[in-house]
């Protein structure tokens, strides 16, 4: 009988299995034999299989360019990535976002944390596409093979997990077989890399030797703050499955040390992650949101299909016949699950215990989103993003399973004939297989290679795709000589995008988001977003979910156009808000126009979304406004609101000028004079301001203010003081003389509580009553305009 209780992690450190093949790897799983005479062969089989999969999908990559980093989210994504590259040097959490809005929090993920993106930036061309896809594949197939090795699993079994992932989730071949939308990006792969490893861990960790223990809750201890660094708001997907091992972990105990040892370590790991700050951290990132604060923004639809229950009702079966019933998400998962509960039957006790893990996590999840389905009270993550978090070990489980079923004949012929040496055979053929494997795949994609880039230019899909960079057109010339931003240089004010407004497109409501693709579409360039975001030109649009309350309530109230959906322009508080230009594609009067571009509308977009062709092209325009703020207001005029309502009802009578009157909560002392401000200018994490003035003075910012705001003055002077004013900006108070740093961080270690913080501060105005004198613009959860 072979021995499943001996994986690496029971045996041992991770050098001690390079050295001891034959200790680390179990002898067979239920009769494909693992075990290698000597280090060298697992070591050429792991070897071949990463430069195979590197290699194979770097080449694909590179012949599907347009489906990397596809559609807003992903050019948004890879254009942010290089922008924090080039204004941010904040590793230990998060920085402030230069570009997408006000200067609200850079949503993850941290690039720098990334291998993928660390190791293939550069000034020049930005992010390699199809390298840094690359080593996101390759991770992800590593750790899921690792992750094998760990438990046991034979390595032809944890070689073929790695390839089943690899290319099933991937869009290597054009478009990926499974839609795992979240593995468009390759830091998602690499989190979860991270979390297979994790999980692993966690269901070793406390069930060896107290020293062994140690150094396991250790590692998931570092494992778990990479993830709160560098991609915080996956916590909250990778956290469930970790829980559920460490139970299993605690139910597996053989006694009352090691049950003793587990919940010592966890209750230890908490206890560092509060000292340490991640708590704190995680709970003002998730606090401090328009979805928190209004959760009907973000509630999940009541919906069997497309994930929100679970990825098996990915579609609805429409006919009855194999083809609709087995869709690739229902092989994936109810493969898996299946594959599962044949690991927790036939496996080792290790294999045991992750078949558990999953299993549990699995029911959980699918029990969240079918009572979600009933009671629809969920406002987190879809249920196929935490599905997604398993689909590492539903690919190990179903290979354990296939090369089950495949060896049964090898056990039948061991009873009729024991005098040949099937084990020796077994080994000979799982070690030919994990050889052949990925040369075979390897060589199948070279071959294929030029069919797919013939395939990916005709893909009706990537007629929304485009290369990046954007190319330049007669607007974003104009915006990127004048509103460009770079460390070291002034703040020149930032773009605002009005579109879907001329008569053709609210005649056939014809959203603004769907104005932008089309003259991306025919263009090249979004005139917006990514198409902006690429040269560092700061844009009012702000574009993630850690949208603030403030900046949300702000928006919706003075800039909702309630008749047509759409935005409009206020342009007396778009000035304050340091908005220099205005992109529309309805002509406004009595402002210079300093750029123009006709747009054709291709029919491939009418085709796309199935739209009646109503117009043929549409002009946009680019308009510039004066007297914006670029942080030389000065008011002298304060008036004291007690909540948010008030507030915003003092900003919209007409007769007050931002340039010198605020509102504030707390009212600053004494009389103040205006000032005359000499610098703000853009610094890496921050800005430097520098002004002068005759007495107490304040500048109005066009900054959105936040606790995590630091300033440090340059000159041994009164220290100037940060105020939230206006509810939204950033306003510095200071004595005659102001020369300050002002920074911005949240994250552990010193910054975790600042968010939380901002959170408090919107308790105390009742900024969930904001609508009150205008009930009409209480967030409806059936429109999606007012996110941004």
């Amino acid at each position: 009988m072979a021995n499943f209780s001996r994986p690496l992690i029971a045996d041992g450190s991770a050098l001690s299995w390079v050295l001891s093949v034959k200790r680390a790897f179990p002898r067979d799983v239920r009769g494909v034999s693992s075990q290698c005479t000597r280090v060298g062969p697992e070591v050429v089989i792991w070897l071949t299989n990463i430069a195979c999969v590197f290699l194979a999908t770097h080449y694909l990559f590179e012949m599907n360019k347009k489906g990397l980093f596809y559609g807003y989210d992903g050019q948004s994504f890879r254009t942010l990535a290089g922008v924090r590259f080039d204004l941010s040097n904040v590793l230990l959490g998060l920085g402030s976002d230069f570009v997408n809005g006000l200067g609200n929090v850079f949503a993850p993920p941290n690039p720098r944390w990334f291998p993928s993106l660390l190791l293939t930036w550069s000034k020049v061309k930005g992010i390699n596409d199809p390298l840094s896809y690359a080593i996101g594949a390759t991770e992800l197939f590593v750790a899921t093979a690792l992750a094998g090795r760990l438990l046991g699993f034979a390595l032809p079994v944890c070689v073929a997990a790695g390839w089943f992932l690899t290319l099933w989730t991937w869009p290597l071949y054009v478009a990926p077989k499974i839609v795992t939308l979240w593995l468009f990006t390759p830091t998602h792969a690499e989190v979860l890399s991270v979390s297979v490893l994790l999980v692993v861990t966690s269901l070793f960790a406390g069930l060896t030797g107290m020293r062994r223990s140690a150094l396991l809750f250790l590692l998931v201890f570092l494992g778990t703050t990479h993830i709160v660094l560098g991609h915080p708001t996956s916590s909250i997907l990778i956290a469930p499955t970790i829980a559920v091992a460490a139970v299993v972990s605690f139910v597996h105990a053989a006694d009352r040390t090691q049950r003793v040892t587990v919940i010592t370590g966890w209750v230890v790991i908490l206890a560092l992650y509060i000292f340490a700050g991640h708590a704190q951290f995680l709970y003002g990132l998730l606090s401090y949101t328009s979805g928190n604060v209004f959760p009907e923004l973000s509630q999940r639809p009541q919906t069997l299909f497309g994930g929100e229950t679970t990825l098996l009702l990915w579609t609805p079966v429409t006919h009855f016949s194999l083809v609709h019933i087995l869709t690739p998400e229902r092989i994936f998962v109810g493969g898996g699950i299946v594959a599962c509960c044949c690991v927790w039957l036939f496996g080792a006790p290790a294999q045991r215990r992750l078949a558990e893990c999953v299993l549990v996590a699995q029911t959980l999840f699918l029990a969240l989103g079918f009572s979600n389905y009933a009671f629809a009270f969920w406002s987190g993550p879809a249920m196929w993003y935490f599905e997604l978090m398993l689909f590492p070990y539903f690919s190990l489980a179903m290979c354990f399973a296939a090369v089950l079923l495949a060896t049964s004949p090898l056990r039948f012929a061991g009873f009729a004939f024991p005098q040949v040496p099937w084990d020796r055979v077994a080994r000979l053929v799982g070690t030919a297989v994990a050889v052949v494997m990925p040369l075979a795949i390897a060589a199948h994609a070279f071959v294929v290679g030029p069919a797919v880039r013939e395939e990916a230019e005709s893909y009706p899909g990537y007629a929304m795709a485009r290369p990046a960079p954007q190319p330049e057109t007669a607007i974003t010339r104009v915006l990127k000589s004048e509103t460009r931003l770079a460390a070291g240089e002034p703040f020149r004010g930032r773009v605002a995008n009005f579109l879907g407004r001329f008569p053709q497109a609210r005649e056939n409501r014809i959203s603004a988001d769907m104005i932008s693709w089309f003259a991306e579409m025919a263009t090249g360039n979004f005139h917006d977003g990514p198409g902006l975001w690429q040269d560092n030109i700061p844009t009012f649009v702000e574009y993630h979910r850690l949208l603030s309350p403030a900046r949300f309530v702000f928006s919706r109230y003075f800039f909702f156009d309630e008749t047509s959906g759409g935005w409009k322009p206020e342009l007396r508080l778009l000035r304050a808000l340091g908005v220099r230009f205005i992109i529309t594609d309805l002509p406004i009067e009595g402002l210079p126009l300093r750029a123009e571009v006709e747009v054709d509308t291709p029919p491939s977009a009418h085709a796309l979304w199935a739209l009646k062709p109503a117009f043929e092209r549409f002009q946009l325009y680019l308009y510039e406004l004066d007297n914006v703020n670029l942080g030389q207001y000065s008011p002298t005029e304060f008036r004291r609101g007690t909540d948010a309502s008030s507030m915003l009802a003092f900003l919209a009578d007409d007769r007050v000028d931002p340039a010198s009157s605020v509102i504030v909560v707390e009212l600053p002392e004494g009389s103040f004079t205006k000032a005359h401000l000499d610098m703000f200018r853009v610094e890496r994490d921050g800005y430097r301001v520098r002004a002068k003035s005759q007495g107490s003075s304040a500048l109005l910012l066009p900054v959105e203010f936040s606790r995590c705001l630091r300033i440090a003055s340059r000159i041994p002077a009164a220290p100037p003081r940060l105020i939230r004013a206006n509810l939204l900006l950033t306003m510095v108070v200071f004595e005659r003389e102001l020369d300050a740093d002002i920074t911005f961080r949240t994250g552990p270690f010193g910054a975790s509580s600042c968010r939380s913080e901002d959170a408090a501060d919107m308790r105390a105005i009742r900024l969930r009553n904001a609508f009150d004198l205008r009930p009409n613009l209480r967030p409806d959860p059936s429109r999606a305009l007012g996110l941004r």
